[in-house]
C-alpha cells in the first residue's frame, strides 16, 4: 500500500512586496488559486483501493467515506493526488470551525455526512498508473489531473484564477475568504518548503505547539489559557497565550487531554518571565490561532483559539519570515571545473537542500568556506561577519580560545542559505551550539578521516562506535563527509546548560580513546600523518569551544562536488559506498525519491551524564 510518510510540496510566505514585485513582473508565469480552509490530503488508490493520508502520515480514510467513494468511481485505480478536504458553510465558504465539529480525522460518525458534508478539493496529481509526474511543469500536471478524473460531489478540481495577484487577493478577501496560493507553471513537483509555490493570506492565523496551560479562575472549566510557542532551530520560542475561542465543551475535552501529557519540565529554553503558575505539557498538539499582529517581542496580538490541528508534526511549526529577494550575479560562473558546475548550479543546489539544511542548522553560528575563484583556485575561510552583510543574516559573538570575539553568521531562512551560496561560500561549516547558547553544545561529533582512500577502516570503527553509543542509549546517526570519511553525531539530551565543552569532549575522547586500545594497529588520534603512520584518525577535536565541523548537505570542495550528506546506517556501512558518491549533480533524485535519513531520528535514551556515568561505572 502507498507509503505513509507523505512528503508534500509546501509554499512559502509571501507578502504585499512579492505581491507588487516578483508576481507583477512575472505576470503570466503564474496561476493562483484559493487558498483553502481545511486539511491537506493526499489521496493515493493502489490496485483499487483507495487511501486518505494527512500531511504528517496520518491515516484518515475512514474519516472522510464520502471522498473515498467518490475516488473509487473513478475510471483509473492506481494515481496519487494532492488536496485539501474542508467543509463548506451555506455560502460555499470553507470553514476550519466546521471542519472541527465534524471531527477533523476522526473516523466519521453516523449521520456527519448530511449534516458536515466533506469535499476533497485536488489541485495537484503526482502519479498516475505507476507514472511518476512529479518532474512535470505544473500546468501539464494539472491538465492531466482535469483529463483523467471526474468531478462532482464531494470530489472537486480546485479553481484557477486569472488576472492581476493583487486585485485577486483583495477579491478573495473581501469575499472573507483566508487567501491565494500562487504557483508557479513551469515548476515541478518537489518535497518541502519551495520558492515556487507562495501563500498570499488575508488574515493573521497561524499554528502553533501547546507547551502548557494555565489554572481557570471564577466560573471558567478546564484551564484558563494555552501557553503558546513555535520552533526556531531545535528551539521551542515562547509565543504568547490564547484564552478566547473555546466554548465550555472545548475546555472540558481539551483540559483532559493536557492533563495526560503533564511534565514536570519546562519545553522552553528558559520559562518566559512573567508568567505565573504554568502547567508544563509535552510539546505535542498542535492549534491553530488567529490574531492580530506579531509583538516587536515576538508575541502575538489579540489572539484567538480556531481548533486542535491533528493533522500536523509540533516539530515542523515554525515562525515563517517574509523572504526577501536576493541578487543572484554571475550565475554562468564555473566554481567545479572538473565537471563544469556552475554558480548557479550551486545556487539552485542551496535552494534545493535548504528545507533539510535549515532543520539542522537554523540559528547556529557558521564558518564559511569561500571559493570566489572556484574550487581549483585557493579559498578561504570567514568567520567574522562583514558589515555590508544583509540583516537577514543575524550576528552573534563568541570569544574565540585566544580571547578575541568573532561575530559569526546565523542564517534562519532559504534567502540566507541563497545569500551565502551567492557570495561562493561553496562549504558551510557549523558550530555544535545553538546561537542562543554559544557555551554550551547541543551535539556531540566524531570525525573519522583515514589517511588515504581506506574506507574500509572507516566503516570498521564507524560500527565498533555505533555499537558502543547504541549500548549507551545515545542514538547513533551517521553522514558522509562528501569528501573520504564519516562523520557520526549524536544529540545532548541533558538539561540545558549542564553540558559545557570540557565535558562533551571529554567524553567524545573516551570512546575515541576505547577504540584506539582495541584495534591499535588500525586506529589514531594523532593529527599528523607522519605520526599515525597510515591509521585512521578519530577527529574529536570539532567538539571544542568555537571548534566546528561541515554542516549537514554542506557542499565540499572537492573536483566531484560532494555534499555533506546524511545517510542511513545501511548505506554507510554497504561495502560499494563511497562519501563522494553523493553529489551537487544527484541530490535531487535522491530528495524526491523521499530519502531523507535525519527525518525520523531516534532521540537519545540516555544522557551525556548518565552515559558517562555508565561508561566509569
Amino acid at each position: 500500500m502507498i507509503a505513509k510518510k507523505q512528503r508534500v510540496m509546501l509554499a512559502t510566505a509571501g507578502d504585499e512586496g512579492l505581491v507588487d514585485g516578483l508576481l507583477a513582473r512575472e505576470a503570466g508565469q503564474w496561476l493562483f488559486e484559493v487558498k483553502q480552509d481545511g486539511y491537506r490530503v493526499v489521496a493515493a488508490g493502489e490496485d483499487g483501493q483507495v487511501r486518505l493520508w494527512t500531511r504528517n502520515g496520518i491515516d484518515c480514510t475512514s474519516a472522510y467515506p464520502e471522498v473515498v467513494r467518490a475516488l473509487n468511481d473513478q475510471p483509473y485505480q492506481d494515481f496519487e493526488i494532492d488536496g485539501e478536504v474542508v467543509v463548506r458553510d451555506a455560502s460555499g465558504q470553507a470553514r476550519f470551525e466546521l471542519l472541527q465539529q465534524r471531527g477533523g480525522i476522526a473516523a466519521a460518525r453516523a449521520g456527519v455526512e448530511e449534516e458536515l458534508a466533506a469535499t476533497y478539493v485536488a489541485f495537484d496529481i503526482l502519479s498516475l498508473d505507476g507514472v511518476d509526474l512529479t518532474p512535470i511543469t505544473l500546468d501539464r500536471r494539472r491538465g492531466l489531473l482535469g483529463d483523467a478524473f471526474e468531478f462532482g460531489g464531494a470530489l472537486e478540481l480546485s479553481e484557477l484564477l486569472e488576472g492581476d495577484a493583487a486585485e485577486l487577493l483583495a477579491k478573495e478577501c473581501a469575499a472573507g475568504g483566508e487567501g491565494l496560493i500562487a504557483k508557479r507553471t513551469s515548476s515541478g513537483y518537489r518535497a518541502g518548503r519551495s520558492r515556487n509555490w507562495y501563500k498570499l493570506k488575508c488574515l493573521r492565523r497561524d499554528d502553533m505547539v501547546i507547551a502548557g496551560y494555565t489554572e481557570p479562575k471564577g466560573s471558567r472549566v478546564g484551564f484558563g489559557a494555552l501557553v503558546l510557542g513555535m520552533n526556531e532551530g531545535r528551539r521551542l520560542v515562547y509565543t504568547g497565550r490564547v484564552g478566547t475561542g473555546f466554548d465550555d465543551a472545548t475546555l472540558k475535552s481539551l483540559a483532559k487531554r493536557l492533563a495526560k501529557l503533564r511534565t514536570d519540565v519546562c519545553p522552553f529554553a528558559s520559562v518566559p518571565p512573567g508568567l505565573g503558575a504554568v502547567n508544563w505539557v509535552t510539546p505535542e498538539l498542535v492549534c491553530e490561532v488567529g490574531f492580530g499582529e506579531w509583538s516587536s517581542s515576538g508575541k502575538v496580538r489579540h489572539p484567538r483559539y480556531l481548533g486542535l490541528r491533528p493533522d500536523k508534526e509540533a516539530t515542523e511549526v515554525r515562525r515563517e519570515r517574509q523572504l526577501p529577494e536576493v541578487k543572484l550575479s554571475n550565475l554562468d560562473k564555473i566554481y567545479y571545473p572538473a565537471i563544469e558546475g556552475t554558480k548557479g548550479e550551486v545556487v539552485s543546489y542551496y535552494d534545493l537542500v535548504a528545507p533539510l539544511m535549515l532543520a539542522e542548522i537554523a540559528d547556529r553560528p557558521l564558518v564559511l568556506e569561500r571559493f570566489p575563484n572556484g574550487v581549483k583556485a585557493k579559498g578561504f575561510y570567514q568567520k567574522n561577519t562583514p558589515d555590508h552583510v544583509p540583516d537577514y543574516i543575524s550576528r552573534v559573538r563568541v570569544d574565540s580560545n585566544s580571547g578575541d570575539s568573532i561575530s559569526y553568521s546565523v542564517v534562519h531562512d532559504e534567502a540566507g542559505l541563497r545569500y551565502l551560496a551567492n557570495q561562493a561560500a561553496l562549504v558551510m561549516h557549523v558550530l555544535l551550539s545553538d546561537a542562543a547558547d554559544p557555551a554550551h553544545p547541543i551535539e556531540i561529533i566524531w570525525d573519522l578521516d583515514p589517511t588515504g582512500d581506506d574506507f574500509a577502516r572507516v566503516q570498521q570503527a564507524a560500527l565498533l562506535l555505533k555499537d558502543r553509543l547504541d549500548d549507551l542509549g545515545l542514538a547513533p546517526r551517521v553522514k558522509s563527509t562528501g569528501s573520504k570519511g564519516l562523520h557520526i553525531h549524536i544529540d545532548i539530551s541533558d538539561q540545558p546548560g549542564v553540558v559545557g565543552y570540557d565535558m562533551s569532549r571529554a567524553f567524545a575522547s573516551r570512546l575515541a580513546w576505547e577504540l584506539v586500545e582495541e584495534a591499535p594497529n588500525d586506529f589514531s588520534l594523532e593529527f599528523s600523518k607522519k605520526e599515525r603512520q597510515g591509521k585512521l584518525l578519530i577527529d574529536v577535536l570539532r567538539n571544542g569551544h568555537a571548534s566546528h565541523a561541515a554542516a549537514a548537505y554542506s557542499l565540499r570542495a572537492v573536483p566531484e562536488a560532494g555534499a555533506a550528506a546524511p545517510i542511513s546506517w545501511e548505506e554507510a556501512l554497504d561495502p560499494e559506498f563511497r562519501p563522494r558518491q553523493l553529489t551537487m549533480r544527484n541530490m535531487a533524485e535522491r530528495l524526491s525519491a523521499g530519502i531523507d535519513p535525519w527525518a525520523d531520528r531516534a532521540a537519545p535514551t540516555s544522557t551525556i551524564t548518565g552515559a558517562a556515568e555508565k561508561l566509569l561505572g
